[in-house]
């Protein structure tokens, strides 16, 4: 998806049945709600949600995450952290972790 040290904001809510993987040092910015994917996984650089984003099989980060104020939803396999997961605004009042997935943190 992002595999260059430049920066990719989604303004629009993609729909991905793929596995998607985020290399290089860039951010990959979710901007918009509704945004559904069946697996991403994060190698390096940051991803940034700052809208509400569905991962209906799967989640993997090995570099950095960035929660805006929002609900990041985690079906499937869960969330499988093995590195950094960061608050936009330093409290967890207006984050949301959801969905039937499981979380691993193995940072």
């Amino acid at each position: 998806m992002v595999d260059g040290p430049f920066d990719l904001t989604l303004n629009s809510p993609p729909i991905s049945a793929a596995t998607s993987p985020k290399n290089g040092a860039g951010t990959l910015i979710f901007a918009q709600a509704g945004a559904a994917f069946d697996e991403l996984t994060i190698n390096a650089g940051t991803a940034r949600f700052d809208a509400a984003v569905t991962f209906n099989v799967r989640l993997t980060n090995s570099a950095t995450m960035l929660l805006g104020s929002q609900t990041l939803t985690i079906n499937g396999a869960g969330l499988d952290n093995r590195s950094s997961i960061s608050l936009a605004d330093n409290t967890q009042a207006n984050n949301t972790l959801a969905g039937n997935g499981p979380i691993v943190n193995n940072a």
